[in-house]
């Protein structure tokens, strides 16, 4: 098999509409973006998320690339946050093209709280409480047995945008970087699939439908997903040996089914005023770092 070499990158961060850019993308003919979305081969420095362990299983998921494709690529949110994850990629491909997407760190944390509910990776339903546990769950205390790692309950850091971003610029040259700012994305959402096309150097297909792809959810069946997200290590053996067969197929039937025992939710931020100002002020030196960085005023994330 001819090796495939990525070239294209959309690192995060998490609940910042990186699914809906990765299906936009995905449907450009000069385009491929592999299935799963997000192998996370690269961050080698958090347990349990990549679907990959070798470079050679890595580069499989790339091989239906036609000639036609001009970019192929993956979209992994954690690289984002990863220690390791962009390096790994620069030493993979130096001229790689990097995408990250980027919110409002209340309403991020407050999605992904929201998410991490969803898919068992959390378990204290409010999210102050939960903010409260990162020390705890630094020792290894009050982890829930779904979550793969403890870094991913370490929302103080995962919030630090301005730092990952300050990272990404000292690692990859300025023109290889493509910011996409949420509050663009979900309003301007056409003028931004078009810069990002731009950005690419390639041409606009005239897509004209721009559906929101991951809204937020909630389960119907809290087991059926449990079964399919986090199963058991039996399960993981066939699941392993059914995937050499049936190859991305399984996982898309897996992810077809996980999306019909859900169903959709409003956004409600479910805590109270004083923590909302609380986490704005902690945000405050993160944010004004964020924007000196990319030369945007993000003063509204602070009113």
């Amino acid at each position: 098999m001819e090796d495939i070499i990525p070239n294209l990158f959309i690192v995060g961060a998490p609940k910042s509409g990186t699914t809906s850019l990765y299906q936009y993308l995905k449907s450009h003919p000069n385009i491929f973006m592999c299935t799963p979305k997000e192998p996370h081969y690269f961050s080698d420095d958090i347990n349990n998320i990549s679907i990959v362990k070798t470079l050679s299983e890595y580069q499989s998921l790339f091989y239906k690339r036609e000639k036609r494709h001009k970019f192929v690529g993956e979209a992994s949110v954690w690289y984002l946050y990863s220690d390791t994850a962009i390096k790994n990629i620069y030493k993979y491909n130096k001229k790689a093209k990097i995408i990250v997407m980027l919110r409002n760190p209340l309403d991020l944390y407050q999605s992904l709280h929201q998410h991490f509910i969803y898919n068992g990776y959390e378990d204290r339903k409010d999210m102050k409480d939960a903010w409260g546990f990162q020390l705890n769950r630094q020792q290894n205390i009050d982890i829930p047995k779904h979550c793969p790692d403890k870094k991913l309950l370490q929302y103080n850091d995962i919030l630090k945008l301005g730092h990952q971003v300050e990272r990404i610029y000292s690692i990859f040259p300025k023109k290889q970087i493509k910011i996409i700012l949420f509050d663009d994305f979900t309003k301007h959402t056409i003028d931004t699939y078009k810069s990002t096309l731009s950005f690419l150097d390639l041409e606009y297909d005239y897509r004209k439908y721009f559906p929101n792809i991951n809204k937020s959810r909630e389960v119907r069946y809290k087991g059926l997903n449990q079964f399919f997200l986090n199963p058991p290590v039996y399960i993981k053996k066939i699941w392993n040996f059914f995937k050499k067969i049936f190859g991305n197929s399984i996982i898309e039937l897996a992810n077809k089914i996980i999306l019909m025992n859900c169903k959709d939710i409003s956004n409600n931020m479910n805590t109270n005023l004083e923590f909302k100002l609380e986490l704005k002020e902690l945000f405050r030196s993160e944010i004004n770092k964020l924007s000196n960085i990319i030369d945007r005023d993000l003063n509204l994330w602070l009113k």
